[in-house]
């Protein structure tokens, strides 16, 4: 595999961890050596692995520290000896060489996970979708994205081009803190700083999903008074929050911004930096914004900050709109064509049921149910009819249908039964007298003709006729004189 110039910075860095490790551990060695212990030669203890070399030093150096011996961060002089040599490198941009120092120390003190030298696990993407924090129309670059800032789990990026560059929230929410009374840059060199305090400018916004997104740096008094912005004002996505800015511990001008879930339901400030109580790692998210395909961030690239039609809030688009992400969805999930589509029938409502059948595979749309006699599959049909039932082949309800109407089975009709054979198409008739009401009788014969209810004959009618037999309940009177005459009495 090809080394990519930011594996080649990675291993550049890990060497000079082991040298400075080796170094500070030699000097402890001959300077301070524990009592009772036989001396051991410089590099003795070197580890492999670059966790433990970096950790280890670094705790020796904060001892020796507290003990007035004044070692030095050992990560401080790897970042410091690679400025040194980037400076030192004909045509050499301070930019960069900073970058290139920053970085450094941030690698010594926070080693790249397995996930960070791959590009991050999906765990560690956002569950919100987020746009650009740039006002419509800016060019923004990435300066560092999820995996090379230091520490990790946090972006900067820049806006190119001159004049002012407006913030904006990344989605909606409620503002929860905000600070913006800060005015001085510290500077980019750690060791000529005058303190270790950041005193950043920053706004923390909560959002629905449980999600906070910070921005920070940003210009003194433009949240408070530029924006008119106050703790507890609900903003919507694309709210105008300050100008971008260097306050703090910020070179060159940018925006600092992440996305996190806080540990407890009502974080405090943590320092002057504005981070969080209870911050680790873990609470970090990688934003996935819109407009990229529901991708985060890259290192490096260049974006536009503009309305995109897949830049939507979670559980906002309805099925059928358009969606980047799943958890867009109002319900169901989004497909390869970049709709929300239903997973089940419940995602349809009441009227309506999924159809995911196998010639719509990652189309799944929403159909309307059908009324009674309408076609539903023949196995399993029932969710695709409003009454639930379906019999072989056609939607009916039970008992719903009049004498007269069509149906398809005899459960469906409210008296009687259905004139055909089950499964085909006939007219619900009379079975039995009681079938037709008081007054009337049923013409159910053993002949061709469908059955009918009719009007009780009045005496002296013709109620049959030879070879007839049980004419009687034709008879208001309920008896049929029989042969020859075959008349109500």
């Amino acid at each position: 595999m090809q080394a990519t110039p930011r594996h080649r910075r990675m291993w550049m860095v890990i060497a000079l961890c082991l040298l400075a490790a080796s170094s500070a551990r030699a000097q402890q060695t001959t300077a301070d050596p524990v009592a009772g212990a036989k001396p051991r030669p410089a590099g003795a203890d070197v580890v492999p692995s670059v966790v433990q070399a970096a950790a280890g030093s670094k705790r020796q150096a904060a001892a020796t520290t507290q003990t007035g011996s004044g070692a030095a961060d050992p990560c401080e002089t790897v970042g410091r000896r690679l400025y040194d040599l980037c400076m030192a490198s004909p045509g050499a941009d301070m930019a960069q060489c900073i970058r290139e120092y920053d970085m450094a120390y941030g690698r010594c003190a926070n080693p790249p996970s397995a996930e960070a030298t791959t590009g991050g696990t999906a765990s560690e993407l956002s569950r919100g979708t987020y746009r650009i924090p740039y006002e419509n129309g800016t060019k923004v670059h990435i300066n560092r994205d999820f995996h090379d800032h230091n520490p990790p789990g946090k972006i900067d990026m820049a806006a190119r081009g001159g004049g002012t560059h407006r913030i904006v929230a990344a989605a909606a929410g409620i503002v929860r803190f905000i600070e913006d009374s800060h005015s001085k840059q510290q500077h980019p060199m750690r060791w000529l700083r005058h303190t270790d305090d950041c005193n950043n400018n920053y706004v923390w916004i909560e959002h629905d999903n449980g999600e906070w997104s910070k921005y920070s740096h940003m210009q003194q008094g433009t949240t408070t008074g530029k924006a008119g912005l106050n703790v507890g004002d609900r903003v919507a996505e694309g709210t105008y929050l300050g100008d971008e800015g260097k306050v703090g511990c910020a070179w060159p001008q940018h925006l600092h911004f992440e996305i996190v879930v806080p540990a407890g339901a009502h974080p405090a400030i943590a320092d002057p930096s504005g981070m969080l109580t209870g911050y680790t790692r873990d609470s970090a998210r990688n934003p996935v914004i819109c407009g990229l395909g529901g991708k985060p961030f890259q290192d490096g690239e260049i974006y536009f900050a503009a309305p995109a039609p897949d830049c939507a809030y979670e559980g906002s688009v309805a099925v059928g709109g358009a969606c980047s992400r799943d958890v867009q969805c109002e319900t169901g999930a989004c497909n390869g064509d970049g709709v929300c589509q239903c997973r089940k029938d419940a995602d349809c409502g009441g009227t309506a049921y999924c159809d995911e059948g196998t010639l719509s595979v990652g189309k799944n749309r929403c159909v309307a149910k059908q009324a009674d006699n309408g076609s539903c599959a023949a196995v399993g049909g029932g969710r695709q009819c409003l009454s639930g039932e379906c019999y072989a082949g056609h939607c009916y309800t039970e008992n719903s249908v009049a004498m007269g109407g069509t149906c398809y089975r005899d459960k469906a009709c409210a008296v009687g039964k259905c004139s055909a054979v089950d499964g085909a198409k006939g007219t619900c008739v009379c079975k039995h007298d009681a079938d037709c009401g008081a007054g009337r009788w049923c013409d159910a014969g053993l002949d061709a003709k469908l059955n009918a209810c009719h009007a009780k004959l009045h005496a002296g009618q013709q109620c049959g006729k030879a070879g007839s037999f049980g004419n009687d309940h034709k008879c208001e009177s309920a008896k049929c004189s029989g042969f020859p005459k075959y008349e109500c009495r």
